[in-house]
C-alpha cells in the first residue's frame, strides 16, 4: 500500500497563464547598506506612502527615496489609521509615530520598559491592540489610557489577535477567545488551531491556519473552509501570510513556494509567481495589497511589486530561451520569438517528480527457526515537509515536547515460529507536478531572426539565415539569401521580401506553389521598411530614396520615387496620419508631397529618440514619454508604456491593438491595448521637506528669511507605484516668475539659491504617466530685507535721534550747533524712512540697479515738499520765541517766568535779544 506521506508530492496541473504571459513585476530595494533588512509587515497610508517593519526599525517609501525613521530599534508590526498615524509594536514596546517640532515623524513610546517583545498590534475604531506571549495591551486613542489582559492560564499563550466584524478575538494554543469589555470570553468559533493571517475586503474575511487551511466568512462569523485545488502544493510551500484583492482573487504568500494567486470562491489557482516566474526568492517574508491593488512582496533581495490588473504580461521567465530578443508573434495558437541565435516557440509542458518511497514486504519465516523480538516499524517522515517557524518563531516560547509513543519503542514478545515478518522495499514513482510553459527551439534555423509575419495562415520567418515557413518545430526554407525585412500587406496573399543584395522581391502563396518575382529592376538601395497608405499603395522606405508603388489585381507595380535627403543613415518608417503619408526618422517628422516629390519637415513634433512603426502607426518616444501618430488606433493605453525607459523593439499582431515589447533588458512582454486600468485616483501631491539655513523642516510657519540667508530648497512628491522616475513636476514662483517651468522628472527637489526681498508664493504641479495632473495647495512666504533697511530700523532711528534732540534742548540752549545737526539728521532719517516705505510700496518685480535709481529719484521729487516743510519747521525751533522751542524748553514759557520779579523779567528778554543780535 503506499504511503500516505507521497500524497504530499501529488499536485494537480497548475492553471498558469501560458497565452497571457506572468503578471508584471517590479523590484525595489533600499540603499546597500539597508540590503539585508528583513521586513516583518508592510502598510500603506492616505498620502500613498507605504512603511515597512524591519529589523531596524520604519522604513518609508514614496516610491523615489527611502528613509528610515529615527528612535526605534526592532520593529515587528505596523498599523496605519486614517489620520496617518502609525502604531507599532516591537522588541523593546509599543508605541506610535507623531511629528515632531519641525514636522517630521518620531517614534513616541507607549509602553514602558518592562514591556518587550510586542510581535502584533491592530486597530479597531477608536482602540490599538497590542499582543505578547504573555499579554493583551489596549490602547484607547481618546482617553490615553492602557489596560491589559492576562491569559487564563499561565500554561496558555496569546498566538494572533484578529478582528470579525468589529468583533476583537485572540488566538491561543487552547483555542480562541473573544475580548469582550478587556475580558476573556467564550469566541463561539469553531477555531482551534493556530492562525497565521487575517485579511478583510469590505465585509468579507479570509483565515489561514498553520496547517495550510483557509477559512472564508461573510456578513456573519461562521467560518467555511475553502478546498483548494492545490492543496498538496500548497502544503508544500507553507503559508506564512495572505492579502485580498478583490472577491475572486487572493494572493498567498509561502515559505517555500513564492506566491500564489487562488480564487477564494472555488479554490482554482490562478496563477503561481516564484523564482521561475521572476520573483527574487521563492522565500515570502510578509506580503500586503496596496491601495491600487498591487501585491507588494518582501522577501531577502528587497521588495516586489506584482501588478495583476495591469495589462502587462512577462513572458522572459520562461525556460528555454536563448540569445538577445529580436522579435516576437502570436500565430497557430502560441508565441514564437526570433532571436540572435534561432527561433523559439512557447508550449506547455509537464513536470513531474520522481518519488522515492519504501513498503513494507511480507517475508516467510523459516520453519523450526525462534524469531527475535522485533520492534514496530516507525512512520517515515518526508523529506520535503518541514514544520513552519515563520518570522516570529524565535519569539515564541519552548513548549516541553510532548513523550514520545511508547508503542514505538516497546519491545514485542516473541511470536509464534510461523507469524511472518517484513522487510523494506524501495519503490520509485513518477508524479505529475505542475503544467507550465517553456520555449523550444525550431529546428532548422540556427541564425539570425528578424521578423516574423502570418499571411494565408502561413508564418514566415527571416533574418540572416533566409526565409523560412514555419509548421510547428520545423523550418521549411524558401529563400537562402539573407533578408533585411519582410512585409505581408493586409488582405493579400504574398510578401515583399528586401534582401541584403538590395534585391527587392514578392512572393506570391497560390495553394502549394510560391511564385517568386522581382519587384524592382535596379533599386539599388537598402529598404528597411514598408507601410500600406491609402488606395492601395505601398510605400518603401530606403536610405536616400522613398519609393510609391501600386497594387492591382494582385501586380505590385513601381508609380514613384522620391528624393529623401534625410541625412541620416538611421531607418526610416512612416504611417498614414490625417489623410497624408508621415515619415519618421532620426531628424524628424516628414510630411510626403506627391505632387512636388519632395518632403516636407514637421516643426510642431519633435525629433524622437526612439521610435518603431506598427500597423500604419508611429509610435514615437521624446523627453516627455511615449506618443502615438498614425491612422489606427493602439487602444486606451498607450500611456502604459511609460513604464519602461527603452524599449529596442515594438510590433503588434496583425490588425491587433496589442502590442509586443521588447525591453532594453532583454525582456519580453505583451501589451493589451484594448484592457482598462483600474489605476483609480492619483495619490496627493504633498510637500515633504523644505532645507532653510541647513535646517530641514516640514512646518511653512517655521521658515525665516532675510535678503542675507535666502537660499531654500522646496521637495515635493507623488507617490507613484507603476513607474515613479516619469513622473514630472512643474513649478511657478508668483513673485520672481510669470510663467510655470518646464516639465521635468527632476523637479521634485525646487532649489532658490539666492532670493531678493518680496513676497512669494510657491505652485506646483505632478503629472504621471497617464497624463492626470495633482496640484499642490500654494505656499506663501515672504523674504525679509536685511534689519538695517527695515522700516521699523529707520523709525528707531528717527526715534532715538528726535529724542537726542529734545534732551539738547532740555539741558541748554548753549548747544544750538548741536541741535542743528542733530534736528537736520533726524530729518534725513525721517525722510528716508518714507522714502523706504514708498519705494517698497511702487517696487517693480526683476528691477536693475538702474531702474532701482530712477525710482529713488522719483520717489525723492515726491517727498521733496515734505522735506522742506519739516526742514522749516526745525529751523524754527531753533527760535526761542517758536512755539515748539517753547515747548520743548518750558522755561522760556511766560507760564514759567509768572511769579518771576519785573525785574528778572525784563534782565532775561534783554539777555535773549543780545543773543540773538550776535
Amino acid at each position: 500500500m503506499r504511503p500516505l506521506f507521497s500524497i504530499l508530492f501529488t499536485c494537480c496541473a497548475l492553471t498558469l497563464w501560458g497565452q497571457a504571459g506572468n503578471y508584471f513585476l517590479s523590484h525595489y530595494s533600499p540603499s546597500e547598506e539597508r540590503f539585508d533588512y528583513v521586513c516583518f509587515d508592510m502598510d500603506q497610508d492616505s498620502k500613498g506612502v507605504l512603511y515597512f517593519a524591519t529589523k531596524a526599525g520604519i522604513l518609508e517609501f514614496d516610491g523615489r527615496d527611502w528613509d528610515l525613521l529615527p528612535g526605534l530599534s526592532a520593529v515587528y508590526n505596523i498599523e496605519v489609521n486614517a489620520a496617518g498615524e502609525i502604531y507599532w509594536a516591537g522588541a523593546k514596546g509599543f508605541g506610535k509615530v507623531s511629528p515632531d517640532k519641525h514636522g517630521f515623524q518620531q517614534a513616541v513610546y507607549l509602553s514602558d520598559s518592562t514591556i518587550v517583545n510586542v510581535f502584533q498590534t491592530l486597530l479597531v475604531k477608536d482602540q490599538v491592540y497590542f499582543l505578547t506571549e504573555e499579554a493583551v495591551y489596549i490602547f484607547d486613542a481618546q482617553k490615553q489610557t492602557t489596560a491589559s489582559i492576562k491569559p487564563l492560564s499561565s500554561e496558555h499563550t496569546f498566538l494572533k489577535v484578529f478582528e470579525l466584524f468589529g468583533s476583537v478575538y485572540v488566538n491561543t494554543d487552547h483555542g480562541t477567545f473573544k475580548i469582550d469589555q478587556n475580558k476573556l470570553i467564550d469566541s463561539g468559533l469553531n477555531l482551534n488551531e493556530e492562525v497565521v493571517f487575517f485579511s478583510r475586503i469590505d465585509n468579507s474575511y479570509v483565515i489561514g491556519t498553520a496547517s495550510n487551511k483557509l477559512y472564508t466568512c461573510s456578513e456573519t462569523p461562521e467560518l467555511r473552509q475553502v478546498v483548494l485545488q492545490d492543496q498538496a502544493y500548497i502544503d508544500a510551500s507553507v503559508i506564512v501570510s495572505g492579502s485580498w484583492l478583490n472577491r475572486q482573487l487572493l494572493a498567498l504568500g509561502t515559505l517555500r513556494g513564492g506566491v500564489i494567486f487562488i480564487n477564494p470562491i472555488n479554490g482554482v489557482t490562478q496563477e503561481i509567481i516564484n523564482y521561475g516566474t521572476g520573483l527574487p526568492d521563492n522565500e515570502v517574508f510578509e506580503l500586503m495589497t496596496d491601495a491600487k491593488q498591487n501585491v507588494w512582496v518582501a522577501h531577502d533581495y528587497g521588495f516586489t511589486k506584482i501588478a495583476p490588473y495591469l495589462p502587462l504580461r512577462s513572458f522572459s521567465h520562461y525556460t528555454g530561451l536563448q540569445g538577445n530578443l529580436l522579435c516576437a508573434l502570436s500565430s497557430q495558437q502560441t508565441v514564437y520569438v526570433g532571436t540572435s541565435l534561432g527561433l523559439f516557440k512557447l508550449e506547455k509542458t509537464d513536470v513531474y517528480d520522481e518519488l522515492v518511497y519504501y513498503v513494507d514486504v511480507e517475508v516467510k519465516p523459516t520453519a523450526g527457526r525462534s524469531q527475535p523480538a522485533m520492534t514496530a516499524p516507525k512512520q517515515e517522515t518526508p523529506s520535503g515537509e518541514s514544520k513552519k517557524s515563520g518570522l516570529f518563531g524565535f519569539l515564541k516560547r519552548k513548549k516541553n515536547a510532548p513523550a514520545e509513543d511508547a508503542s514505538a519503542t516497546e519491545e514485542v514478545q516473541p511470536s509464534p515460529p510461523l507469524q511472518p515478518k517484513f522487510r523494506r522495499q524501495k519503490r520509485t514513482e513518477k508524479i505529475l507536478r505542475s503544467s507550465q510553459y517553456e520555449f523550444k527551439k525550431v529546428k532548422g534555423i540556427d541564425a539570425k531572426v528578424t521578423h516574423l509575419v502570418e499571411v494565408q495562415g502561413r508564418l514566415l520567418a527571416s533574418g540572416l539565415g533566409g526565409l523560412f515557413e514555419i509548421n510547428n518545430l520545423a523550418a521549411k526554407p524558401i529563400m537562402e539569401v539573407p533578408v533585411r525585412y519582410l512585409y505581408a500587406p493586409s488582405n493579400s496573399d504574398f510578401v515583399i521580401v528586401s534582401a541584403y543584395n538590395d534585391e527587392v522581391r514578392t512572393l506570391r502563396f497560390t495553394g502549394n506553389t510560391i511564385e517568386n518575382s522581382s519587384l524592382f529592376n535596379n533599386v539599388a538601395d537598402q529598404i528597411n521598411y514598408i507601410f500600406e497608405g491609402v488606395n492601395n499603395e505601398l510605400w518603401l522606405c530606403g536610405i536616400n530614396k522613398i519609393y510609391r508603388a501600386d497594387v492591382k489585381g494582385g501586380d505590385v507595380r513601381h508609380k514613384q520615387t522620391i528624393e529623401a535627403q534625410l541625412h541620416n543613415t538611421d531607418r526610416t518608417v512612416g504611417a498614414v496620419w490625417n489623410g497624408q503619408i508621415v515619415l519618421a526618422n532620426a531628424d524628424g517628422f516628414y510630411l510626403v508631397e506627391r505632387q512636388k516629390s519632395a518632403l516636407v519637415k514637421i516643426d510642431s513634433l519633435p525629433k524622437p529618440s526612439q521610435y518603431f512603426a506598427h500597423n500604419g502607426s508611429v509610435v514615437y518616444r521624446d523627453r516627455h514619454g511615449w506618443n502615438f501618430l498614425g491612422s489606427a488606433a493602439a487602444g486606451n493605453n498607450l500611456q502604459l508604456l511609460n513604464v519602461f525607459q527603452d524599449l529596442r523593439f515594438i510590433t503588434s499582431d496583425k490588425n491587433s491593438p496589442n502590442l509586443w515589447l521588447i525591453s532594453g533588458g532583454n525582456e519580453l512582454f505583451k501589451f493589451f491595448g484594448d484592457k482598462d486600468i483600474p489605476v483609480g485616483d492619483a495619490f496627493p501631491l504633498f510637500l515633504k521637506s523644505i532645507v532653510n539655513q541647513d535646517k530641514r523642516i516640514v512646518k511653512l510657519s517655521e521658515i525665516v528669511m532675510d535678503q542675507e540667508h535666502s537660499s531654500v530648497k522646496f521637495e515635493v512628491v507623488q507617490p507613484d507605484y507603476i513607474n515613479p522616475q516619469a513622473v514630472e513636476y512643474r513649478y511657478l514662483l508668483k513673485g520672481m516668475q510669470d510663467t510655470w517651468s518646464e516639465w521635468a522628472s527632476n523637479n521634485d527637489v525646487i532649489d532658490f539659491p539666492y532670493l531678493p526681498t518680496g513676497n512669494y508664493t510657491l505652485q506646483v504641479e505632478a503629472r504621471n504617466i497617464f497624463g492626470k495632473i495633482s496640484t499642490l495647495e500654494p505656499l506663501s512666504f515672504e523674504v525679509l530685507p536685511p534689519y538695517w533697511k527695515r522700516s521699523w530700523f529707520y523709525g528707531l532711528e528717527f526715534a532715538v535721534f528726535a529724542s537726542l534732540v529734545m534732551l539738547s534742548f532740555r539741558l541748554s540752549t548753549r548747544y544750538r550747533i548741536v541741535s542743528r545737526v542733530l534736528s537736520l539728521l533726524t530729518i534725513i532719517l525721517l525722510i528716508e524712512l518714507l522714502q523706504t516705505a514708498i519705494g517698497a510700496t511702487i517696487s517693480l518685480k526683476n528691477s536693475s540697479p538702474v531702474i532701482d535709481f530712477f525710482i529713488q529719484v522719483v520717489v525723492a521729487l515726491l517727498v521733496l515738499p515734505v522735506e522742506g516743510y519739516l526742514r522749516n519747521l526745525m529751523l524754527k525751533s531753533l527760535d526761542s520765541s517758536g512755539k515748539l522751542y517753547k515747548f520743548i524748553v518750558p522755561q522760556a514759557s511766560p507760564m514759567h517766568m509768572r511769579g518771576k520779579p519785573e525785574k528778572f523779567i525784563v534782565e532775561k528778554e534783554k539777555e535773549t535779544s543780545g543773543q540773538n543780535k550776535k
